[in-house]
Formats: structure tokens, sequence, C-alpha cells
């Protein structure tokens, strides 16, 4: 479908109002062949119009999934950004830590005052 017109929706079912008039007039003038080609004319003015709001519910709709498509992508990205962050975190507190099981225990079953450093990566 081709991207919709805000202003042809009205201007399709005006046209078909002053359409639907005519052929009304056809047929109190006994014009019976005309007013039906109005009234046809006018039926597709309508279908047109109902197309017309179909293609702008369906613009509507690829809108949204878009924008939540971006948002989802940017929730990954933020998610990916923070996992990495607390990986470095502990890479960084690794280095900074007296030994291994300084930084296995946080400290906890570790006397800086006996580290002989021995099973230190440094």
């Amino acid at each position: 479908m081709t991207a919709p017109f805000p202003g042809l929706r009205p201007a399709y079912v005006a046209g078909a109002v002053f359409l639907t008039a005519l052929a009304y007039t056809s047929v109190q003038h006994g014009a019976h062949g005309y007013a039906a080609a109005l009234c046809c004319t006018a039926a597709l003015l309508l279908t047109a119009a109902r197309r017309e709001t179909l293609a702008a519910r369906q613009a509507r709709t690829v809108a949204v999934r878009a924008e939540r498509a971006a948002r989802a992508r940017a929730r990954a990205l933020a998610d990916d950004q923070q996992l990495a962050d607390v990986y470095a975190r502990g890479w960084l507190d690794l280095h900074a830590s007296c030994c291994l099981t300084a930084w296995h225990t946080g400290g906890t079953d570790h006397d800086t005052r006996h580290c002989t450093r021995k099973d230190t990566n440094r």
C-alpha cells in the first residue's frame, strides 16, 4: 500500500455524499441509469476512503513496531553495556586485590600482615 494522504479521506467522503445527492436528483427526474452510475461512483469513492483509513492504520502499526524494535535494541545495548561494566569492575577488583585468596573471600579470610603474595598472578 502507498502512504496515506491525510486530506483524501474527507475529500472522498464529501465526493460520495455529493454524488449520492446527484443520484437522488437523477431519480426524481426519471434518469435511473445516471442514478445507478452515480451510486456506483459514490461506492468507489467510499471504498477509496476505506482504503485510506486502512493505509493510515497500517502506517501507524509499522511506526509503532519500528519504535518498539528500536527500544528493544536500545535496552539490549544498555544490558550489554551494564554486563561489560560489571565484568570490567570484576577485573579491576582482581588486579587491586593483594592475592587470589583475598579476592575470592573479599578480604575476610586474608591477613595482609602474613600475606606472602605467592598465589598472585603479578
